[in-house]
């Protein structure tokens, strides 16, 4: 129902959560919100602390990431 109301409104982005929350991003919800927001690109945002993790994410169909680590320095 999210997605749908968000494409009435013609948003630009759909976000999973602030990232303050506990329970940040996952590609799960990624995934589904990327199969039912009809275009919308989707931001993942909370727990990303690794490269490997922030891959995972892209993979599962988020446009952009929302992060405060440094993930360039990580392996």
């Amino acid at each position: 129902m999210l997605c749908e109301i968000c494409f009435e409104l013609q948003v630009d982005y759909i976000k999973n959560a602030t990232g303050f929350n506990a329970g940040g991003a996952t590609s799960e919800m990624v995934e589904c919100l990327k199969q039912n927001s009809q275009g919308i690109k989707v931001v993942a945002s909370g727990g990303i602390h690794s490269r490997e993790f922030a891959q995972e994410l892209i993979d599962a169909g988020a446009y952009r990431l929302g992060t405060s680590s440094n993930l360039h320095n990580t392996k």
